[in-house]
Protein backbone atom coordinates (compact mmCIF):
# COMPACT_ATOMS: atom_id res chain seq x y z
CA UNK A 1 0.00 0.00 0.00
CA UNK A 2 1.03 3.43 -0.47
CA UNK A 3 1.57 5.75 2.41
CA UNK A 4 -0.29 8.94 1.63
CA UNK A 5 2.07 11.27 3.23
CA UNK A 6 4.57 10.29 0.53
CA UNK A 7 2.40 9.83 -2.06
CA UNK A 8 3.15 12.56 -5.11
CA UNK A 9 -1.03 13.25 -6.06
CA UNK A 10 -1.64 14.38 -2.50
CA UNK A 11 0.67 17.51 -2.88
CA UNK A 12 -0.32 17.98 -6.38
CA UNK A 13 -3.93 17.48 -5.40
CA UNK A 14 -3.65 19.75 -2.87
CA UNK A 15 -1.66 22.51 -4.66
CA UNK A 16 -4.50 22.39 -7.70
CA UNK A 17 -7.72 22.76 -5.05
CA UNK A 18 -5.66 25.91 -3.32
CA UNK A 19 -5.39 27.51 -7.09
CA UNK A 20 -8.94 26.49 -8.30
CA UNK A 21 -10.51 28.03 -4.75
CA UNK A 22 -8.38 31.08 -5.24
CA UNK A 23 -9.96 31.49 -8.82
CA UNK A 24 -13.15 31.11 -7.15
CA UNK A 25 -12.71 33.50 -3.84
CA UNK A 26 -11.27 36.13 -6.06
CA UNK A 27 -12.75 36.01 -9.31
CA UNK A 28 -11.20 39.34 -9.92
CA UNK A 29 -7.89 38.57 -9.64
CA UNK A 30 -8.06 36.03 -11.77
CA UNK A 31 -9.72 37.52 -14.64
CA UNK A 32 -6.82 40.36 -14.85
CA UNK A 33 -4.51 37.04 -15.34
CA UNK A 34 -6.03 34.85 -17.51
CA UNK A 35 -7.59 37.87 -20.15
CA UNK A 36 -4.34 40.06 -19.56
CA UNK A 37 -3.62 42.03 -22.85
CA UNK A 38 -0.53 40.98 -23.92
CA UNK A 39 1.43 44.90 -25.01
CA UNK A 40 -0.86 47.08 -23.61
CA UNK A 41 1.59 47.17 -19.83
CA UNK A 42 5.06 45.51 -20.91
CA UNK A 43 6.11 45.62 -17.01
CA UNK A 44 2.84 43.92 -16.58
CA UNK A 45 3.44 41.41 -19.29
CA UNK A 46 7.11 40.54 -17.80
CA UNK A 47 4.95 39.81 -14.45
CA UNK A 48 3.04 37.63 -15.83
CA UNK A 49 5.60 35.88 -17.68
CA UNK A 50 7.86 35.05 -15.12
CA UNK A 51 4.99 33.75 -12.94
CA UNK A 52 3.71 31.69 -15.87
CA UNK A 53 7.28 30.25 -16.58
CA UNK A 54 7.85 29.61 -12.99
CA UNK A 55 4.59 27.36 -12.95
CA UNK A 56 5.71 25.82 -16.43
CA UNK A 57 9.38 25.12 -14.48
CA UNK A 58 7.83 23.27 -11.14
CA UNK A 59 5.78 21.24 -13.18
CA UNK A 60 8.40 20.15 -15.51
CA UNK A 61 10.15 19.37 -12.28
CA UNK A 62 7.80 17.13 -10.95
CA UNK A 63 7.89 15.25 -14.39
CA UNK A 64 10.98 14.49 -14.70
CA UNK A 65 10.97 13.72 -10.47
CA UNK A 66 7.96 11.66 -11.57
CA UNK A 67 9.86 9.51 -14.11
CA UNK A 68 12.67 9.24 -12.07
CA UNK A 69 10.61 7.68 -9.25
CA UNK A 70 8.87 5.33 -11.78
CA UNK A 71 5.77 6.94 -11.03
CA UNK A 72 4.92 8.23 -14.72
CA UNK A 73 6.69 6.64 -18.19
CA UNK A 74 8.67 8.53 -20.29
CA UNK A 75 7.64 11.52 -21.75
CA UNK A 76 8.28 14.67 -23.46
CA UNK A 77 8.25 16.73 -19.93
CA UNK A 78 8.28 20.53 -22.45
CA UNK A 79 5.00 18.96 -24.12
CA UNK A 80 3.61 17.52 -21.29
CA UNK A 81 4.33 20.50 -19.20
CA UNK A 82 2.72 22.79 -21.54
CA UNK A 83 -0.47 20.30 -22.06
CA UNK A 84 -1.05 20.50 -18.02
CA UNK A 85 -0.73 24.66 -17.82
CA UNK A 86 -2.89 24.79 -20.65
CA UNK A 87 -5.51 22.46 -18.97
CA UNK A 88 -5.08 24.06 -16.09
CA UNK A 89 -5.84 27.86 -17.39
CA UNK A 90 -8.91 26.90 -19.18
CA UNK A 91 -10.05 25.50 -16.41
CA UNK A 92 -9.21 28.99 -14.35
CA UNK A 93 -11.07 30.55 -17.29
CA UNK A 94 -14.15 28.75 -17.26
CA UNK A 95 -14.32 29.32 -13.58
CA UNK A 96 -14.53 33.32 -13.90
CA UNK A 97 -16.39 33.17 -16.78
CA UNK A 98 -19.42 31.06 -14.90
CA UNK A 99 -18.63 28.67 -18.08
CA UNK A 100 -17.93 26.25 -15.54
CA UNK A 101 -20.73 26.03 -13.53
CA UNK A 102 -19.47 23.29 -11.20
CA UNK A 103 -17.95 24.96 -7.79
CA UNK A 104 -17.14 21.35 -6.06
CA UNK A 105 -13.65 21.93 -6.53
CA UNK A 106 -12.64 18.73 -5.13
CA UNK A 107 -14.74 16.91 -8.04
CA UNK A 108 -12.47 19.25 -10.33
CA UNK A 109 -9.48 18.11 -9.24
CA UNK A 110 -10.70 14.75 -9.51
CA UNK A 111 -11.72 15.30 -13.39
CA UNK A 112 -8.55 17.20 -13.61
CA UNK A 113 -5.97 14.28 -11.96
CA UNK A 114 -7.90 11.53 -13.65
CA UNK A 115 -7.72 13.20 -17.40
CA UNK A 116 -3.78 13.83 -16.74
CA UNK A 117 -2.69 11.06 -15.20
CA UNK A 118 -4.81 8.26 -16.80
CA UNK A 119 -1.86 8.44 -19.91
CA UNK A 120 1.22 8.52 -17.92
CA UNK A 121 0.61 6.95 -14.34
CA UNK A 122 2.08 3.00 -14.43
CA UNK A 123 -0.31 0.31 -13.43
CA UNK A 124 1.27 -1.15 -10.98
CA UNK A 125 1.53 2.37 -8.66
CA UNK A 126 -2.03 1.30 -7.72
CA UNK A 127 -2.03 -2.32 -7.62
CA UNK A 128 -2.39 -3.20 -3.88
CA UNK A 129 0.44 -5.51 -1.66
Amino acid sequence: AIDNEEFPLVQLRQNLKDVFNLALKDKELATIVIFHPYGVNKSFDEILEKFFKNVNMLIKRALIRWIKLNFIRNCDVDIVSSLVMGSFLQVIRDIVTGNLREKDVDKVVDEMLSLMFRGLVRWLCFQQG
